[in-house]
């Protein structure tokens, strides 16, 4: 592959040699940015929200929940591919179970507990 440079006033002829599937990647790689992003703080929060509140668990109904909430709330023009603000079911599930664990250790439940040890110890 040749590409022509224009460096100011000169013009540079430079050979590239790749793999057709790099250069198939490097062609494509404002569709595959999004790929590679971490999810977004407010959809994070928004998924632990649904479930400590609304007791969701099924994957899907999640994220019908996160797709009108991103048209509303963050921007309706975003495409399916950019993994921040439309994660996969694997990461919906990731934060999911850990909204659901962190929810069984409540302060006020660790409190309770110590009362019930103290009095059964005595």
């Amino acid at each position: 592959m040749q590409l022509m440079v224009d460096w100011g006033d000169n013009v540079y002829k430079v050979h590239v040699y790749m793999n057709c599937c790099f250069l198939y990647f490097l062609f494509n790689l404002e569709q595959n940015a999004g790929l590679l992003q971490r999810i977004d703080s407010d959809v994070a929060s928004k998924i632990k929200e649904i479930v400590v509140e609304d007791g969701v668990a099924n994957v899907e109904e999640m994220q019908r929940h996160l797709t009108s909430f991103v048209t509303k709330n963050v921007t309706p023009a975003l495409s399916k591919t950019n993994r921040r603000f439309a994660p996969t079911k694997k990461v919906i599930r990731y934060h999911m179970n850990k909204a659901a664990k962190k929810g069984c250790d409540s302060s006020d439940d660790q409190h309770n507990l110590v009362q019930l040890v103290s009095v059964l110890s005595v």
